[in-house]
């Protein structure tokens, strides 16, 4: 047998295994191309929407609610951004010492605090004249879409540390009504820094603030009098009631995503940015032909996935919007179904844009921690009326029972206790997000998706 003639069969069987994908690949991207130009009117269309909507995002303001020390007409930013520039870029001796003192169970060294204040004095005072203002403007390039830079948060949660240790050392020296004073200003803090930008890392950095400065209250709750008491009760209340919406940072997140496409597919990050979420994806040309092949649920067209997702999204704000003055098990099942369907679609071959558009999560963890503020404002509502009432108490049924403001927000219903050993201190708490009565069993005022018993309580002497 000749041997060339061998040799040329198998290069052409070679050739034509190599060639059935190549020609497949191609005729996925021909498909892709097409769909492409068949969404061009839909796609200019969202892009046109999406201009007009951050249009009107750079003239948002995040109003504070009417705290008593809220009295300078003025932009919460100002202030924020300059101190936490002065904290940007701790030492390493100061890191050390405030995340030792901060975290549950750290020691708390009164003169390493009075340390901490004095030296950063300065921070403190800008702190605390931006907690005095009206409103919250945080100035974003919204334009830029998934290009826009990001705002450094971390030295905010430094400042917010700072100012948390501040508040523990007024109260080692017997100053309550300056430590309910500066834990309040924390919490927000949190809020003017979650809806003063609409985008969704800014509302999760503000929710991690404000889960600072409540944690820290319910740490606090036996050293407050009854003056200080009554005035953290009314400011998490008016904090609560104006939170920033999940809902309308994620719908500006979404639109954002479409904005760096007006200038064409190769002038875009968007595709890498969604893509990088994946750990075979690069930002290279062999990247975005890989996540193009992945967008086959889209005839290839990453364009029209895209939009899909933004409309699935929209759908699902819809439904969200409808139930979200509910208690939870009337928002539960929307959520859980919805996160099926996505992991569904993400255990399957192909990229889910809808999972990054989608995070039914985020939203369980938002309804976790303002069910922590709704505990710990009964709480100081029952700490008030024991400071307030020592000889002819109310009973706890009663009290509990008059205001819905100090309802449960899992169920609608009273928050439900049970009362410790020495007969006084009550365990007040919220049945979780798991909707069983766990007997109080849970949670100090934290949340995990990870506990079986997920109970969220706190003890009011």
């Amino acid at each position: 047998m000749n041997v060339g003639k061998v040799i040329l069969r198998v290069l052409r069987v070679f050739g034509i295994i190599i060639l059935i994908p190549v020609v497949l690949v191609l005729l996925a991207l021909l498909i892709g191309f097409i769909t492409d130009l068949s969404v061009t009117p839909q796609w200019r269309q969202a892009q046109q929407e999406s201009l007009e909507y951050i249009t009107k995002l750079k003239n948002h303001r995040y109003q504070s609610a009417a705290l008593a020390f809220v009295t300078r007409d003025g932009n919460a930013w100002d202030y924020y951004q300059r101190a936490s520039q002065l904290v940007d870029s701790l030492p390493s001796r100061d890191k050390n010492a405030i995340g030792e003192m901060y975290r549950a169970g750290g020691s708390f060294t009164q003169s390493e605090v009075e340390r901490l204040v004095t030296t950063y004095a300065r921070a403190l005072a800008l702190w605390d004249s931006g907690a005095s203002c009206q409103y919250c403007a945080i100035p974003a390039e919204y334009e830029k879409g998934q290009e826009m830079p990001i705002l450094k948060f971390i030295p905010l949660h430094y400042l917010a540390k700072l100012a948390v240790l501040k508040g523990r050392l007024e109260l080692a020296k017997e100053n309550s009504q300056g430590a309910a004073e500066t834990y309040a200003r924390v919490v927000k803090l949190g809020a003017d820094i979650s809806g003063g930008e609409e985008i969704l890392i800014t509302w999760m950095v503000g929710s991690v603030i404000r889960d600072i400065g409540v944690q820290q209250m319910a740490s606090d709750l036996s050293r407050f009098d009854l003056a200080s008491t009554k005035f953290l009760r009314e400011a998490v209340g008016q904090i609560e009631g104006r939170w920033p919406s999940l809902d309308s940072s994620l719908e500006a997140e979404s639109r954002i995503f479409i904005i760096p496409l007006a200038k064409g597919w190769d002038e875009s990050r968007t595709a890498s940015l969604l893509g990088e979420a994946h750990p075979n994806f690069s930002s290279n040309l062999l990247g975005r032909l890989f996540l193009s092949l992945w967008s086959w649920r889209s005839q290839f067209s990453f364009r029209k996935g895209l939009l899909e997702a933004v409309r699935r999204q929209r759908g699902f704000l819809s439904a969200y919007r409808a139930v979200q003055d509910k208690p939870w098990s009337g928002i539960a099942p929307l959520l859980q179904q919805t996160e099926g369907e996505i992991e569904r679609e993400r255990s399957s071959f192909g990229f889910s844009t809808s999972a990054v558009l989608i995070p039914p999560h985020i939203f369980q963890r938002d309804f976790a921690s303002r069910s922590i503020m709704r505990v710990l404002k009964a709480a100081l509502a029952v700490r008030e009326s024991r400071l307030s009432q020592k000889r002819n108490l109310e009973p706890l049924d009663s009290l509990l029972t008059r205001d819905p403001a100090v309802f449960d927000l899992v169920t609608g219903q009273p928050m439900r206790y049970k009362i410790a050993p020495d007969g006084e201190t009550v365990r007040l708490y919220s049945v979780g997000l798991n909707l069983r009565d766990d007997g109080g069993e849970g949670l100090k005022m934290l949340w995990s998706k990870d506990e079986v018993k997920d109970d969220i309580w706190i003890e009011v002497p």
